[in-house]
């Protein structure tokens, strides 16, 4: 049997803008970003997620709320968490 999953992973960096204004401040952000000034790297990993998408798994009987579903697609499982 072959399984699928999702593996997702979080990179996050805290950026402190001085400007006059929020619309300046994010301006000059997505400015840095777009100029590759702030870029992400494994530094900035905060986490990751496994999760299994039902719609591409073949299971029985799912159940939520113990009632039988019938229709899985847009469920996922979440295996784990980090």
């Amino acid at each position: 049997m072959k399984f699928t999953f999702d593996y997702t992973e979080t990179l996050s960096r805290r950026v402190t803008i001085e400007a006059k204004s929020f619309v300046d401040a994010a301006k000059e952000i997505t400015r840095r970003i777009d100029a590759e000034e702030i870029v992400l790297d494994a530094e900035d990993f905060m986490g990751g997620e496994i999760t299994m998408p039902l719609e591409e798994n073949s299971f029985p009987r799912i159940q939520l709320n113990g009632e039988i579903m019938k229709d899985n697609k847009g469920i996922d499982i979440l295996i784990d968490c980090w």
